[in-house]
């Protein structure tokens, strides 16, 4: 039987519905000192249908999600931060 290898992701991205919020956390995120890129994604990965969201290190994920949930940024489940296999 073959050995799994698993690597930890490092990018999360949380997903936002449209291209004018995404760009709002983008925005929001920076003034907090935290680094994130606009992208899209494909809306059927998410449970709300978010087409965009923004991308970011894994470690600022939790603390990004509060951020942006008291500067009423609206956003969807995180998606990243698990562990993939590599083998």
């Amino acid at each position: 039987m073959k050995e799994r290898n698993y690597h930890k992701m490092t990018e999360c991205i949380i997903p936002i519905r449209t291209p004018t919020l995404a760009s709002k956390a983008e925005r929001t995120l920076a003034l907090s000192g935290i680094h994130s890129t606009v992208v899209n994604i494909d809306p059927s990965v998410t449970k709300r249908g978010c087409g965009y969201g923004v991308k970011l290190s894994c470690r600022d994920a939790e603390r990004s999600l509060l951020i942006l949930e008291k500067k009423h940024v609206p956003c969807g489940e995180l998606i990243g931060g698990g562990m993939y296999d590599i083998s």
